[in-house]
């Protein structure tokens, strides 16, 4: 019955927004977390480098 709540509820527009919304926050975390990594890296290249 969670399917007919969601129809009652949630408007083919409204469930578009929600999902837009959802995905976007997906992309900014993963966005962030692979920019952390990477500074992380260089930061690590720039040690090794330093030591050699």
């Amino acid at each position: 019955h969670t399917s007919d709540w969601g129809a009652k509820n949630f408007s083919p527009e409204r469930q578009f927004q929600l999902t837009v919304l959802v995905i976007a926050a997906h992309v900014t975390l993963l966005g962030k977390s692979l920019v952390l990594q990477r500074r992380e890296s260089q930061v690590r290249l720039l040690k090794a480098a330093k030591v050699a």
